[in-house]
Formats: C-alpha cells, structure tokens, sequence
C-alpha cells in the first residue's frame, strides 16, 4: 500500500466492550455502544470514568452502565 493512500476502514478494538445503558426501573434499553470509549464520549465523561462507573456499578439518573455479551 502507498503511504499517501488512506485507509478510512477503522476496526474496533479486540479489547473493547460492548455496553449497554438501561433505565433501572423498567429494565430498558436506552442506548448502546462498541466500545466503553465510545459510550463515555456520547455521555459526555471520560473513558476512565465509563469504565470505572460500570465497573463499581454506580448508577446516574436511575439509569446505569453495563458491559453486554
């Protein structure tokens, strides 16, 4: 491949985790995302703290993050 060509296909990471946010009362889906990385920019928080708030299971608004299968 030249190196003046771009590539635009991006993969996602082998690492990265799929999350799932869901309200607490009724259990339903209200956003999901590829990555935690990719969900900590749409809430509008740091990766770090994505991860650290699905990890200790803290909950925002009544709604909560989760890492999904």
């Amino acid at each position: 491949m030249n190196s003046e060509q771009s590539n635009d296909y991006k993969k996602t990471s082998s690492t990265g985790k799929k999350v799932e946010k869901r309200k607490i009362e009724t259990n339903e889906l209200l956003g999901n995302w590829e990555t935690i990385a990719k969900a900590a920019n749409a809430e509008k928080i740091s990766p770090a703290k994505m991860s650290r708030s699905i990890k200790l299971k803290t909950i925002f608004n009544n709604d909560y993050f989760f890492v999904s299968v």
